[in-house]
């Protein structure tokens, strides 16, 4: 266990907490465009929004996708905002997750490496 732990393979804590019992029931999806050489600097203004709790560089049209908490529509709307406000910041497209369908799990890919490390012992 020791070992898991110095190798960093344990999340934060808070990874555990649902926004939805700190009264955050709305989840969006913000996929931003930005002048990307000013990445570093936007990605830094947008961890100062308590809202967005995960942000992801991606490839392809859009250069970031945000996971986004907000207790309303409204606060969505303001949020949003706030992103666009950033100096940098061309475009966002923001889209409402319905519903989770397959929650946060790696369960699956413990099984498969313990399948895997069990293999190579026999």
């Amino acid at each position: 266990m020791s070992r898991l732990e110095a190798s960093g393979a344990f999340l934060a804590f808070d990874r555990r907490i649902a926004p939805e019992a700190l009264g955050y029931p709305v989840t969006a999806f913000i996929t931003v465009t930005t002048r990307q050489k000013e990445l570093a600097r936007i990605v830094a203004a947008m961890a100062e929004i308590p809202e967005v709790l995960q942000a992801h560089g991606m490839s392809g049209s859009s250069d970031l996708v945000a996971t986004v908490v907000s207790p309303d529509i409204h606060r969505l709307f303001d949020v949003d905002a706030a992103i666009l406000a950033i100096d940098g910041v061309e475009r966002t497209e923001t889209s409402l997750s319905m519903g989770e369908l397959i929650p946060y799990r790696v369960q699956p890919l413990v099984e498969r490496r313990r399948r895997a490390l069990r293999g190579r012992a026999e």
